[in-house]
């Protein structure tokens, strides 16, 4: 799994950064997070009932991966008590991955 985590922080930073000079988008305007902060924080998901985190492996490569979790709510109103989000996700393009979408 130690190899795995590692390569889904490679990807995080991938997207991260790229979102971040892409859009230019202030909410991305963040100081570097480093591989080993970002393994520790995959980790927790790995370790945590709350949290989930796929793999998406090719050829024993890591080519992408999904993240999430379930929170409470943080709307006082609101009926529902929890909820759930995506924290993170990429994938590299790769010609022999389905994709579930067009």
């Amino acid at each position: 799994m130690s190899y795995e985590v590692t390569e889904v922080a490679r990807l995080y930073n991938r997207l991260a950064n790229f979102i971040k000079d892409e859009t230019g988008d202030e909410y991305f305007n963040f100081n570097e997070l480093s591989e080993e902060g970002l393994e520790n924080q995959l980790l927790s998901f790995v370790n945590d009932p709350m949290k989930r985190i796929y793999i998406v492996k090719e050829n024993d490569n890591v080519i992408g991966f999904i993240a999430g979790e379930i929170i409470n709510c943080f709307l006082p109103i609101s009926k529902i008590s929890k909820v759930g989000y995506v924290a993170g996700e990429a994938l590299i393009p790769s010609s022999s991955v389905v994709y579930l979408y067009d």
